[in-house]
Formats: structure tokens, sequence, C-alpha cells
């Protein structure tokens, strides 16, 4: 698809916004498809498709104005022309939608999908795609992972105002420690621990330009 071409459907035009009726938080993962065209050789035309998903997260939020948008921005490849294409991208997603649209929210730790020479780690991602040929894009089950981890901290952070409400694995039976009870031990009363007043390992969400 092009980003460019008028006449050709781009991938951010196919997004109907319909399908977030009845849904309070939709993410969006911006891919390379548009970016990669041939077409898309300078920065205005990279600002052309950034401008078509403002659009689109503007018909979204008119559709259902109770939705949050939380934006991904588009992961590295394993070509450095075609970062160069993906770094202004990302950085008009934060310099002109964040302070512009307060329903969006921006997914960070994306930067550690890089290498050393800022292209896409191949310890987090394929090595060849379906047709056996060298893979420049996709994320191995390694990257999948990560990528889930970055989106669920940022929405649940979000949802629960910055605070980890996420259920943890009791390790007490009865008020005692796994430990004490197989070992026949008593223990004295066990007084609960304070609540977690942060997620240190989450990725805050951002509404506003670094």
């Amino acid at each position: 698809s092009s980003g460019i071409n008028a006449e050709s459907q781009s991938v951010i035009d196919s997004i109907d916004p319909y399908v977030t009726l009845g849904y309070r938080n939709c993410v969006i993962l911006c891919g390379v498809n548009d970016l990669k065209n041939e077409d898309v050789k300078n920065q205005h035309d990279i600002e052309i498709i950034y401008n078509a998903l403002a659009s689109k997260i503007a018909q979204i939020q008119s559709v259902n104005p109770c939705i949050h948008v939380f934006v991904c921005p588009a992961i590295p490849s394993k070509r450095a022309d075609l970062n160069r294409k993906l770094i202004y991208f990302n950085s008009l997603i934060r310099r002109r939608l964040l302070p512009s649209n307060f329903g969006v929210s921006y997914v960070d730790g994306f930067d550690e999908f890089c290498d050393r020479d800022g292209l896409l780690d191949r310890s987090l991602s394929r090595d060849l795609n379906k047709h056996q040929k060298p893979d420049f894009l996709h994320l191995n089950w390694r990257g999948l992972a990560k990528l889930g981890q970055f989106i669920r901290n940022t929405v649940l952070l979000r949802i629960n105002g910055g605070i980890d409400k996420r259920k943890r694995r009791s390790t007490r039976v009865d008020s005692r420690s796994f430990r004490d009870v197989t070992a026949g031990r008593e223990t004295g009363p066990v007084v609960p621990a304070a609540a977690s007043q942060g997620h240190v390992d989450g990725y805050q969400p951002h509404d506003s330009p670094h």
C-alpha cells in the first residue's frame, strides 16, 4: 500500500473507526507498510502519512467519545534507510499528536528493540519470513512478549492511576510462610505489607512532548 498515492488505499485508511464502539480503550500499533513504500522519499511524504494517522484517530474519537487511544510507535527495522523514516514518523507523534490530543497516550519502551547500531535486535526478531527470505521487520516470540509487556504496562498504569493492581500469587498459608508450613513451625501474626505505590518496571504513558 502507499501512504501518498491517492488512488490506492493506505493501511491507515483501511482502519474502521466503528470497530471501537463499546470499548473504552484501543491500541494502534504503527507499522511500516506505508512508510517503506518507495514513493515515500522525504519528510513531506512522511508528514502526509502522519496526518492520515492523526485524522484517523480524530475519527475514532468522534465515533466513540469515551475512547482513549494508546499509540505504539513504529518498531525499528534492520534497514538503516527505513529506520530514518521511522524515527521521523515517531517524532511527529511525540511532537505534534500528544500536545494536541489529550485522549492519546504514547506507549514507551520501544528503544529496547534496538541493538547498539540502532537496528532491530536480531535476538528479538525473525531471521526468515514465510517465503524463507531475510526478514527485516517482524518480531519473534521474544520480541512479541516484550511488545505485549510494554502495551500492558502502559494501559494498566493509566487505568489504575499509576498503581500496579495486578494480583500476585500469595506465598503464605494460613498467615504462615510456605517454608514454615512445610517445616511444621508456628509463627506469630503477620502484619500485611503496605500496598505498592507504583510499578517499578512499568512505562508511564506520556501526554506531553519530551
